[in-house]
């Protein structure tokens, strides 16, 4: 008994493997597609990393960077009079 899906030669008709075919090849084409396009993107990355420094900050916890930057110039001023006063 064939049920509604099945042909006579087998399971799947020629145009079943046909379309089966044309499904597969456009999966190919959208994966290569996919890595060549990444290879794209991280060649403009390292083109753009190359002319400009990219620098990822941290978040400041408790202090904000104006606060550390004070302290810092303060540090610095201290040890700049002390090293005079010897």
């Amino acid at each position: 008994m064939l049920y509604s899906h099945q042909h006579r030669n087998g399971p799947l008709s020629s145009a079943h493997r046909l379309r089966l075919r044309e499904d597969q090849a456009m999966l190919v084409l959208i994966v290569a597609v996919a890595i060549i396009g990444s290879f794209v993107v991280e060649y403009l990355v390292h083109l753009f990393a190359d002319n400009y420094e990219i620098e990822w900050a941290p978040q400041a916890d408790t202090t904000n960077s104006a606060q550390e930057i004070v302290i810092a110039m303060r540090k610095t001023h201290r040890e700049i009079a002390n090293l005079n006063a010897r």
